[in-house]
């Protein structure tokens, strides 16, 4: 099947603009009400899916959490696929960013008060690396992206792996040192 008719069959008011990756799984920037938004289409065989189910169920949880992005809408399984539709966020990623980490303190503290959001809302495992979190144009805000890999305080118990989910926020932290290694009085 095209890709066109395959994001018809999803949601027909979408126009696809760019498409970031190719099938199995896609991700392309569309158009809703002039508005461009990521759509990420995923088939339901693999283990691919799961990574999109728990990205959709972490900007659930993090709804209003400056630094990620908003669910627009998860449209679930679509016959052979699952797709969620974000918000699109504008700007480099780190990758793209010369010396390719975070230099400002401003962005720093930024991303750490969403980390700490995040954690307080019982997610962890966030992958924040050079890809997963973009910059905005005028630098003054960072996204983190992608939060497929992300793990949550109910899937433990005290008894059952408590420390998964500690050690997970305390990998987050680290990411984040390596990310901003260059900012004065991180490391």
């Amino acid at each position: 099947m095209e890709l066109r008719e395959i994001v018809r069959k999803i949601d027909p008011t979408l126009e696809i603009a760019e498409v970031l990756s190719e099938p199995p799984n896609i991700v392309a920037i569309t158009y809703s009400e002039d508005t461009p938004k990521i759509l990420k289409i995923f088939p339901i065989r693999g283990r691919q899916i799961n990574h999109l189910q728990r990205e959709a169920c972490a900007l659930k949880r993090g709804e209003g959490i400056p630094g990620i992005p908003s669910l627009v809408k998860d449209y679930g399984r679509q016959e052979d696929f699952y797709a969620i539709l974000r918000e699109y966020a504008k700007g480099k990623t780190v990758e793209e960013m010369p010396g390719r980490t975070i230099q400002d303190e401003h962005l720093y503290s930024l991303l750490l008060e969403t980390i700490h959001s995040l954690h307080t809302r019982g997610i962890a495992n966030l992958d924040i690396n050079r890809e997963n979190v973009v910059v905005s144009p005028n630098e003054q805000t960072a996204t983190i992206i992608d939060l497929g890999h992300a793990i949550f305080d109910s899937d433990y118990s005290f008894w059952n792996g408590w420390w998964k989910i500690h050690q997970a926020k305390q990998d987050d932290l680290n990411d984040l040192k390596n990310l901003c290694w260059k900012v004065p009085g991180i490391i």
